[in-house]
C-alpha cells in the first residue's frame, strides 16, 4: 500500500492559511471604510423648500445632489437618481443650500461651495445629529 507524498493535513493546512490571510485582508479593507448613515432632512418651515446638498459617502468622495423638494413640516430621506437612499460618511461634514419655493427664505453660507448646472452655490455646514441611526438635519424659517 502506498501513501501519498503529503498527508491530508499537509494538503489542507496551506489552503487554510491562505484562506485566513484572505479573511484578514478583507477585514482590514472593510475596517478602513468609514461607517455611513442615511441622510434625513426635517423641514420645520411652514413653506416647502428646494434643497441642494453636497455629501461624502467615502474618503474624499464628495458630490452634490439637487434638487429635492421637501414639503412644509415634513421629513424625508434623500435618494439618488437610481432611487437609493443617500448615505453620509461618519465624521465628515454635510453641506447644503436651500430656498423656500416662494423665494422668501434662503439657507446659504461660506463653509463650502459647489457647482450645479453651471451655477455656483455657497453652502452652509449642516448641524447634524443622529436619530434612529440616520444622520439628520433640520431647516427652520425662524
Amino acid at each position: 500500500m502506498q501513501f501519498p507524498h503529503r498527508s491530508f493535513f499537509g494538503k489542507i493546512w496551506p489552503a487554510a492559511l491562505l484562506g485566513l490571510a484572505a479573511l484578514q485582508f478583507v477585514g482590514t479593507a472593510a475596517a478602513q471604510q468609514p461607517a455611513t448613515r442615511e441622510i434625513r432632512v426635517v423641514n420645520k418651515c411652514r413653506l416647502p423648500i428646494n434643497l441642494l446638498i453636497e455629501h461624502a459617502d467615502g474618503y474624499r468622495n464628495w458630490h452634490p445632489h439637487a434638487w429635492y423638494r421637501i414639503d412644509a413640516l415634513a421629513s424625508t430621506g434623500l435618494k439618488n437618481k437610481n432611487g437609493d437612499l443617500l448615505r453620509q460618511s461618519d465624521g465628515l461634514s454635510l453641506y447644503y443650500y436651500a430656498e423656500s419655493v416662494n423665494g422668501r427664505y434662503f439657507w446659504q453660507g461660506t463653509d463650502s461651495s459647489t457647482t450645479w448646472n453651471n451655477t455656483t452655490y455657497r453652502l452652509r455646514k449642516a448641524a447634524t445629529y443622529v436619530s434612529e441611526q440616520r444622520l439628520t438635519f433640520e431647516l427652520t424659517c425662524d
